[in-house]
């Protein structure tokens, strides 16, 4: 299934209930994708998560995209947009900018569901952005380590 393996969470386009969600960076993204996840129709779009959560269903989140309508919109990204377009086969990938989702689903789509993200404090938020490198920089990739390495 694509690059599923090393993502750390996505987005979710839900036809049943008519939504994009779409996640950002350290807002706790990952458990509420979980929790819609669970509720979403075999049609409507889930990307992975990684570390793999019970529960969560990744689904039609590959395809082909046409790279014509995001290079118009940022021609400086030239090389970068048809690198992913010839190389990838995941039309929504990890933390996707609400312009490209925008370019990649029916106008009518886009125009009709309801959108939303989560934010936090941004002082925890840097906090937190902040705890997962100094873990990392330790040589840990793991969540958990990040959690056991604050305490």
């Amino acid at each position: 299934m694509g690059r599923a393996t090393g993502y750390s969470g996505k987005m979710i386009l839900s036809h049943k209930y008519k939504f994009i969600f779409i996640k950002t960076a350290k807002t706790a993204g990952t458990s509420i994708e979980v929790f819609l996840s669970k509720h979403c129709s075999p049609k409507d779009i889930v990307t992975p998560i990684a570390p793999i959560v019970e529960g969560h269903q990744p689904r039609n989140y590959e395809g082909f995209i046409n790279p014509v309508p995001e290079i118009l919109e940022r021609p400086g990204k030239l090389f970068s947009v048809l690198q992913h377009a010839v190389t990838s086969r995941d039309k929504f990938y990890n933390h996707m900018p609400a312009r490209e989702i925008k370019n990649r689903v029916p106008a009518d789509v886009w125009n009709s569901y309801f959108k939303f993200c989560v934010e936090r404090n941004p002082w925890d938020k840097v906090l937190s952005h902040y705890h997962m490198h100094a873990a990392r920089e330790g040589g840990s990739l793991s969540r958990n380590s990040a959690k056991s390495s604050r305490n």
